[in-house]
């Protein structure tokens, strides 16, 4: 086949990948601000094609590599759906990509990249970034009938990587973990002279998974702390109600979205992320590249971020009082806080940057591009376009 041809050539002469991004999210979030930072870190001589279904999200990923090749897909409206299926699977195979990146915002997510990887002949990483439950025993199925024919998996946090390992029913040789990383080179460290004391953070989707609703029963009795809340969701007008119903409205700020939360002013002391489950929060990092400590909820991968009376305090999840406690205790005591803040913020940039994170995903793309050829491919055939009528 000449686009193989052509693949296998390009790695004897020891040029750059071709890899292509598969993201079907319908909204932005944590998964895609990686894969966003991902694009514009990778090696320049690295090919790139951007493949999303949600314009937005696409338009969004792009702001970082202006040299990668934007695809808008048709989204796949079910399993009946095969001509959007179909034409997902022409569009990387005319691309004859390397390697697939298919970035999954949860376990089940993803399922129709796989199948358009494996009708396009082409190996393909699925890059797991939480773990929610799925009460749609078909699309469990499915996924877990074509993550066979995935190459590998990536866990963002050891805990995604074990929940991969079993849920899937995939031997752990097939799954990495890869911790997220971001850039260091905008963060405004958080020193005594320039955050406000008694002011507290919480950053993320209003969601009722997220646990916001625990911060604004802990404030009750932390009658001397203001809250920050940064972010949407379904849940604000229910979380506004119940800041009222508490008696603690007057000390909470609604910021809604933000692309840059860490810009708001005045500074925060303290993040909390009082989650009743997550898998590795990027606001974290967040907080540590700033040296800000954090309070959190102890569930899924979040203890691999936040080391306990290190550089944080973890407390079990749903427990209002042993938040409240937790806050309380940071705050009152400045010496720690800081100290906290500046080893997270060490931490961070040794472990967690987006530099260490690329070159990981790049020594991956290079051992899968390598890797044996896999089963199937499509015949070759006429030229493609990304269009749901273009079936087979």
């Amino acid at each position: 086949m000449a686009g193989n041809a052509e693949n296998n050539s390009r790695r004897r002469c020891g040029d750059g990948l071709r890899i292509a991004y598969y993201v079907d999210s319908p909204e932005l979030g944590g998964s895609e601000f990686i894969v966003r930072g991902l694009l514009g870190s990778l090696d320049p001589t690295v090919e790139v094609m951007l493949l999303g279904t949600c314009g937005e999200v696409v338009d969004a990923l792009s702001t970082t590599r202006k040299t990668s090749q934007i695809i808008l897909l048709p989204p796949v409206r079910g399993r009946s759906d095969l001509g959007a299926v179909w034409a997902h699977a022409r569009v990387l195979r005319r691309f004859s990509p390397d390697v697939i990146h298919i970035n999954q915002h949860h376990l089940w997510s993803g399922q129709y990249g796989m199948i358009a990887s494996m009708l396009a002949g082409a190996p393909s990483i699925g890059v797991v970034h939480g773990i929610f439950p799925s009460s749609n025993q078909s699309q469990r199925l499915l996924t877990m009938a074509v993550a066979r024919e995935v190459r590998c998996f990536v866990g963002v946090s050891e805990f995604v990587a074990g929940a991969i390992e079993a849920k899937l029913r995939i031997p752990r040789t097939r799954v990495r973990m890869i911790p997220n990383g971001i850039a260091t080179d905008d963060a405004q460290p958080v020193g005594s002279a320039n955050h406000d004391k008694g002011l507290i953070t919480a950053i993320g989707r209003l969601a009722p998974e997220k646990g916001f609703d625990l911060i604004l029963q802990a404030l009750v009795s932390l009658s001397d702390v203001r809250l920050v809340l940064i972010g949407d969701g379904p849940e604000r007008g229910l979380l506004e109600r119940l800041a009222r119903e508490l008696g603690v409205a007057s000390r909470v700020r609604f910021v809604g979205w933000s692309d840059q939360p860490w810009s708001v002013r005045p500074r925060p002391s303290l993040l909390v992320v009082p989650s009743r489950r997550d898998a590795a929060p990027l606001v974290i990092l967040e907080a540590m590249r700033e040296g800000v400590p954090v309070v959190a909820s102890q569930v899924g991968g979040i203890p691999e971020l936040v080391k306990d009376k290190e550089t944080g305090l973890l407390v079990e999840p749903d427990d209002v009082r042993a938040l409240a406690a937790a806050i309380g205790q940071l705050l009152n005591d400045p010496a720690s806080l800081a100290a906290m803040g500046e080893r997270a913020r060490v931490r961070m940039q040794s472990e967690f940057t987006l530099e260490v994170m690329t070159k990981r995903y790049e020594q991956l793309y290079r051992e899968v591009a390598h890797g044996p050829t896999p089963r199937m491919r499509l015949r070759s055939g006429r030229s493609i376009r990304a269009d749901r009528n273009d079936t087979p």
